[in-house]
């Protein structure tokens, strides 16, 4: 168990995590899984039952999550609740690991629950097939063969219908058997302590992953009745997130698309006046930088020239010192800012665990400080585009 004890909070946040193979085959009966598991357990047998208890006990909080971890999955559970210092009620501590424990162990199965995961299930899949961004991030993903970014951990619309009750139960009884790894923040008591300490497994978080290493080039369009155009292009960087060369790949990825005075909005939104949108992101695990612009279809061309341009120009460090020391603060104001959120701490202490980092935020602060532009621009000149998804509108 990884305990960040700090009176800072007047919360306790406790996450949660199990981690299984991230296979297409199941992706989507997870998703089926973790509604029912919101739904009821033995002691709450409804959802308005189980948001009464929540209520009750002075607004505790239940969240649930899938994540893609490179080759894994991971499944996690959050706990939110008050310090027992501010609540002078003897029954107070014990609801709350039993409300935890009924959450985390003690689902109820039934086929009207079943039937309704897999029917909301379906709506919000249908919702993002319907949005044109959602999609064409999807499907840029999804044409990468021979690579754990091609699943999606979204899940599959195309799979719904085949779902067994069968199904879901036997990934559950997987998910009892699976070892959790538990993360506390805040100053907790004892009595909770004990609780998570008893279901933490006690290993350290082992997770398989690997960069996109391809030759191929890969892209897609596809027509809709929709008023404007979505690009999405996904190009392997290279660097691996166990690696030094991570922090010049931020760095460079906030000069291009994400920091407030990034050179694709720049160039391609303010000056030319080429698109609706535009950022850049990274799949970390993955070793992948995706770039998603909303535009329309006539400006297609000039959009992807341009775009290839703008790195090309990070190559040749045809950029200026305040645009990387902006990009730098950018990031440094995050990494900063999260030292305020629990769940940010915590996410933060996990990376630590499983890419083997012995820094603290001041640590990787520095190390962002660091870069130069020499090695913004050798990522940059590394940098390889291997798919791209077009969703355009109709004519």
């Amino acid at each position: 168990m990884k305990y960040i004890q700090t009176k800072k909070f007047n919360e306790v946040n406790i996450s949660v995590r199990c981690l299984f193979d991230l296979k297409k085959e199941t992706i989507t009966t997870f998703h089926v899984l973790l509604i029912m598991m919101k739904a009821k357990t033995e002691k709450y047998p409804n959802k308005q039952a189980l948001s009464n208890v929540l209520s009750d006990t002075y607004g505790m909080r239940s969240f649930y999550g899938l994540n893609g971890y490179g080759k894994q999955l991971m499944l996690e559970h959050r706990f939110q609740y008050i310090h027992s210092s501010w609540i002078n009620e003897d029954w107070y501590l014990p609801h709350v690991v039993d409300i935890m424990d009924q959450l985390l162990f003690h689902t109820t199965f039934d086929q009207e629950s079943f039937e309704e995961a897999k029917y909301l299930l379906k709506t919000r899949l249908m919702r993002m097939e319907d949005d044109p961004d959602s999609l064409a991030i999807k499907t840029a993903f999804s044409l990468i063969e021979d690579s754990s970014i091609s699943i999606n951990v979204g899940g599959e619309l195309a799979d719904i219908d085949a779902i067994t009750m069968e199904d879901v139960k036997n990934l559950y009884t997987e998910y009892l058997s699976k070892e959790r790894y538990v993360f506390v923040c805040g100053d907790v008591e004892e009595e909770v302590l004990s609780y998570v300490k008893n279901i933490d497994c006690g290993k350290e978080i082992q997770i398989d992953f690997q960069t996109i290493n391809t030759e191929k080039i890969y892209k897609k369009e596809v027509e809709k009745d929709i008023s404007q155009t979505s690009l999405s292009q996904v190009y392997q960087t290279g660097v691996s997130v166990n690696t030094p060369d991570y922090y010049p790949l931020l760095v460079m990825n906030s000069v291009l698309g994400q920091s407030p005075s990034n050179l694709l909005f720049k160039e391609v939104r303010e000056k030319n006046s080429l698109c609706y949108s535009i950022s850049s992101s990274l799949i970390r695990f993955d070793g992948a930088l995706m770039i998603h612009t909303g535009t329309f279809e006539s400006a297609l061309e000039q959009v992807q020239v341009l775009i290839g341009e703008l790195i090309q120009r990070i190559a040749n460090k045809d950029i200026s010192e305040e645009d990387v020391a902006i990009s730098k603060m950018d990031i440094v104001d995050g990494l900063i800012s999260g030292t305020d959120n629990p769940s940010s701490l915590i996410q933060q202490q996990f990376l630590n665990i499983v890419l083997k980092r012995d820094c603290d935020i001041q640590g990787v602060v520095e190390k962002i400080q660091a870069v130069t532009l020499e090695d913004i621009s050798r990522i940059a000149a590394q940098l390889r585009l291997v798919s791209t998804a077009i969703i355009k509108e109709a004519k």
